[in-house]
Order: structure tokens, then C-alpha cells, then sequence
């Protein structure tokens, strides 16, 4: 089973991801992260998710989840990242912009790839960023 955390917890994208995850039989959401709802219920923010997922937003991470969303606005993946760490086991997927362009895949002496499978396919298969 994957463990999976979610950064930005209460957004949009977030939001459909959850309705993803919440039915994929390989996943497993172990936290959703949000500083704002934290302690309340998932569906405070989805209330679509009322009656489908019994989970609270979080304030704490696991650092030790298999891969982590980050689903912050578009600018504020990286200064997350700053801010927290994750086990080098850890695959961190960012569903904003922060390390889309070549300029900015490096973080930390760290490369991420643009997770575009038509450009970047073999380099995903080795990277965890």
C-alpha cells in the first residue's frame, strides 16, 4: 500500500485528488495538510466528500509518507519545502508551478522533473522529485 500526504489540503486541486485517492485500492491517505481547517473534517472544505471519507485536516506531517502532494498555490510549494523535510524515500509530486520550468528544478541540490511523461519519461522513472 502507498501512504500518501497532501500539502494545501483544502483547495481545488486537492479536493479532486482526494476524490481520486480516496477510492484507489494500491493508496492510502495517511494526512491532509492545512493550517487553516486543521481539526476539522475533510468535508468543511469538500462537501462533497460529506458521508464518503471520515478524515481531519491536519497541521503535521509524517515525513516518512511514500510520496506527498503539494497542492499550495502557485509560488508557495517551495517555501513549504524550506520549511519541512521528507525522507529521501519520499517521491514529491507539485501540482503547482514552483519547479515546472528548467530554471527552477533545482532545489536544495535537488532536481525535479517536469512531470510531463511525452517530454520526461525516462528521467521520471529514476527521479523521486
Amino acid at each position: 500500500m502507498i501512504n500518501v500526504g497532501i500539502i494545501g489540503g483544502s483547495g481545488y486541486t486537492a479536493g479532486e485528488l482526494i476524490r481520486i485517492l480516496m477510492f484507489h485500492p494500491n493508496a492510502t491517505i495517511d494526512f491532509v495538510y492545512s493550517t487553516t481547517n486543521a481539526g476539522k473534517p475533510l468535508s468543511i472544505a469538500h462537501h462533497d466528500l460529506l458521508g464518503d471519507i471520515e478524515m481531519n485536516f491536519t497541521d503535521t506531517i509524517n515525513p516518512n509518507v511514500n510520496v506527498v502532494f503539494l497542492c499550495r498555490g502557485h509560488g508557495k510549494s517551495k517555501a513549504f519545502l524550506e520549511q519541512h523535510q521528507f525522507a529521501s524515500h519520499t517521491k514529491i509530486i507539485d501540482l503547482g508551478n514552483d519547479f515546472r520550468l528548467n530554471k527552477d528544478a533545482i532545489f536544495n541540490e535537488k532536481t525535479f522533473v517536469y512531470g510531463l511523461p511525452e517530454l520526461n519519461k525516462s528521467k521520471l522513472k529514476k527521479l523521486n522529485l
